[in-house]
């Protein structure tokens, strides 16, 4: 498991410490967690945690968005995606990726640790072809999507659309 993040913000502070918590009591057998440099120190060793150094293009890990609200949660998941980890998430962050190929078997919703577990053991007991190849498709259509010279088109059209508005109303 890899969390990552910052968690300076109170809700996702509240969010990560819960999940260390019920992590504590129920923690999976034979996974590891590693955190990112932004995880508190009292979340790591709650999470039994190990260091960060890791090469996140060696293996498909699985990256776990603690947030239990639902706002703000592209970057992340791109992110873990980008660096080979499914993404198991206590918020719904679907919806930026629906469309993608494959981001459904990539993206899962959890609602206990338990279910973690139970995504993760579905999702390893799948032929490794499979899912090289899925998520290799799925990085491809993320990075399309996401670019950023997309994003500036999409920005573009829509100043282009105010200053229409605006002389328009004028």
């Amino acid at each position: 498991l890899v969390v990552s993040g910052t968690y300076d913000w109170f809700p996702k502070a509240r969010d990560v410490r819960r999940f260390a918590r019920e992590y504590a009591l129920a923690p999976l057998q034979n996974v590891r967690v590693r955190c990112g440099a932004g995880v508190p120190e009292t979340m790591r060793l709650a999470l039994g945690a190990e260091g960060d150094d890791f090469d996140a293009a060696d293996a498909i890990r699985f990256g776990v968005i603690t947030d239990r609200f639902s706002a703000g949660h592209k970057l992340k998941t791109a992110a873990y995606l980008m660096s080979n980890s499914a993404v198991l998430s206590f918020a719904n962050v679907l919806g930026d990726f629906a469309d993608l190929p494959f981001a459904r078997n990539w993206i899962v919703e959890v609602d206990s640790v338990r279910a973690l577990g139970e995504a993760i053991d579905r999702i390893a007991a799948r032929p490794i072809e499979d899912l090289r190849r899925e998520l290799t498709a799925l990085k491809a259509a993320l990075a399309a999507e996401f670019a950023w010279s997309k994003q500036a088109d999409v920005l573009e059209g829509a100043i282009a659309a105010a200053l229409q508005a605006r002389r328009t109303a004028a």
